[in-house]
Parts: C-alpha cells; structure tokens; sequence
C-alpha cells in the first residue's frame, strides 16, 4: 500500500519580494500534492504580502509580524504544522525539479528513518552553481554524528 504522507513546507520571508514568487512556483510545480504551505513573513514593508496574496488559494496559513530572525519563524511556524513531515525553506529556495518533494517521501518509506537530507545547490543570482551537497536520508545515529560535527543546511532536508 502506498502512503501519501501530507508535507508541511514551512516559508520565512522577510522583504522577499524579488524571490518569493519563484519559490512558491517550484512549491506549486510539485507532483507530489498532499503539501500544506505555512508562510511566516517578519513584518515585510516591500511587496511580499501582495505576492502572498496572489498565490492564498494554495497557502494554508500565513502570519505578518515582526519575529527574531529566519530560525525563530520557523519554529514559530512548527505550532500550525499538521504534516507527517516539515520542509523549512526560506523566501530565495527554491525546489530544482519537479519530484523533489516524491523523491523524498519515496526515501522515507524505504526505511524508518525520521530525518532526511536531498541534494542541495547553492546557485549564485547569475545562475551558476557554487555549492553542491548531496547527502541521502540519514537513521538517527547517523544524524547525531554528522550533525553535531559539521550541520546541515534545512532547505533541501524533511
């Protein structure tokens, strides 16, 4: 039997206006369709909120106001979350392909994992790649060991 967990896709935004709207479409472009959106914007003052409003119909949840910093809206976020899995982006990421999202739903039932990582790039505002991190699902053992001695990067990670 194939399980459709829902993904719970957390978005902090502070003055994204430039970069909102890209990832909200790479969000939008997934085939993968039990996903919730959760917006939570710092107390934008450029057009962020317009671009919220544009896309409402697919947003389950969004929330205006002055917070601490990326790290602090998204736990602030966690409290709205009804997915079996969190996704925390911020306004500039982006999903690369369009199976992302079933990519990584796939890999968590081949195992009882509880935390995954996918590949992730870093692309500079030109368009090249400056970083690349590819790092498979990771059992808990392994995600005390490399975690504590060297992180990981949240996008790109359920």
């Amino acid at each position: 039997m194939i399980n459709y967990p829902k993904v719970s896709v957390i978005v902090a935004v502070y003055n994204g206006g430039k970069t909102l709207e890209a990832s909200l479409k790479s969000i939008q472009k997934q085939l993968y369709k039990n996903i919730e959106i959760i917006i939570m914007d710092g107390g934008s003052t450029d057009n962020t909120m317009q671009i919220v409003v544009a896309y409402k119909d697919m947003i389950k949840y969004c929330e205006s106001k002055k917070d601490k910093g990326i790290y602090h809206a998204w736990n602030k976020a966690l409290q709205h979350v009804t997915g079996e899995w969190v996704c925390f982006l911020g306004s500039d990421d982006e999903f690369s392909y369009t199976d992302a999202i079933s990519d990584m739903v796939r890999l968590s039932q081949k195992s009882d994992c509880n935390f995954i990582s996918g590949k992730m790039e870093i692309i500079s505002s030109k368009g090249a790649i400056l970083k690349r991190r590819s790092l498979g699902y990771w059992c808990d053992e392994k995600v005390a060991k490399y975690c504590s001695s060297w992180g990981f990067a949240p996008p790109g990670s359920f």
